[in-house]
């Protein structure tokens, strides 16, 4: 029963560094990964992704929502965009996680919008102009 689920977690985690790797690479566009393992973080990436699925349904972007346990700090969300941190948070019981996450999804959709018109702004500029 041991090797069973010890195949089933190795096998889960090489299949999340893959999708991860694809992420990096550029090759999906729209995505959200859901790297969770905590009910605190799970509660956080529904509410998340309610609103991401709500309010950018059409994103180009492909967005990493990876957990980090911590025996100090207890459970920490970092969201990536390609290799960036581009939010973190501490969960908590104490908190509603899932609006927590609807919380930190506007952050990121309004972080991307922006993202995307900056660089939709510099592409009408000249090197030279730079």
């Amino acid at each position: 029963m041991k090797k069973i689920l010890l195949l089933i977690l190795l096998c889960t985690s090489q299949w999340c560094l893959a999708i991860q790797q694809q992420v990096n690479e550029g090759d999906p566009e729209g995505f959200l990964v859901d790297q969770s393992y905590s009910t605190l973080a799970k509660d956080f990436f529904s509410g998340f992704s309610q609103v991401w699925s709500n309010e950018y349904s059409d994103a180009k972007q492909t967005v990493t929502v990876q957990e980090r346990l911590s025996a100090a700090n207890g459970s920490s969300v970092f969201i990536r965009h390609k290799t960036d941190v581009i939010y973190k948070v501490s969960l908590n019981r104490r908190v509603d996680n899932i609006e927590s996450g609807r919380a930190a999804a506007k952050e990121v959709i309004q972080y991307l919008k922006t993202l995307g018109m900056n660089r939709s702004n510099s592409e009408d500029v000249a090197d030279d102009e730079f």
